[in-house]
């Protein structure tokens, strides 16, 4: 579990499944240093690699998000859901020592990276929601009131049943 001090929206997200990764490599014409960023993971037994890149082509976006990776060992997905799946937001996320969150808005690169991601998002959802229901259903198992032999554990007490022995009220009870 994430250590994070930060209040997240009802409808924010942070998947700790889905580690965002930076992969460097050289212009071949300036040999600047450039970055892809992705996340690797798993979709009914096969590896996916989903590509993301910066919300806005702006140096400092890229900048805010060099800031994200270099500030922390490990960087994580953040999801902002909104009512239609078309629109919602991703963070690339990181969590310093003092708990507080730092993000860089980005977006899948593709329009097939946005579909693979939503189909891992819903088989991570449905992961958890099926182990939920299973600690939900673990709970739910009570201790028997009657102990092995069929006998009751305690003594109980006997109350009496309120319909015997009641008087009679109104005209008919005379």
């Amino acid at each position: 579990m994430l250590k994070i001090t930060t209040k997240l929206a009802k409808n924010q997200r942070i998947f700790e499944d889905l580690v965002i990764k930076r992969k460097s490599w050289k212009g071949s014409k300036t040999g600047e240093t450039y970055y892809t960023y992705l996340v690797k993971s798993q979709l009914r037994g096969m590896e996916v690699t989903i590509n993301f890149r910066c919300v806005k082509n702006d140096p400092i976006m890229y900048r805010n998000l060099s800031l994200v990776f270099e500030t922390s060992d490990v960087v994580y997905l953040m999801v902002e859901f909104a009512e239609d799946p078309r629109y919602n937001l991703f963070y690339a996320v990181s969590i310093d020592e003092n708990g507080a969150l730092g993000k860089a808005g980005i977006i899948p690169a593709a329009r097939s990276d946005r579909d693979m991601l939503d189909n891992v998002i819903e088989v991570i959802r449905v992961r958890e929601r099926k182990e939920f229901q299973e600690s939900m259903a673990e709970e739910e198992v009570e201790s028997p009131v009657f102990g092995e032999d069929g006998e009751p554990d305690e003594d109980l007490i006997e109350i009496p049943d309120p319909t015997e022995n009641k008087p009679k009220k109104g005209k008919k009870a005379e």
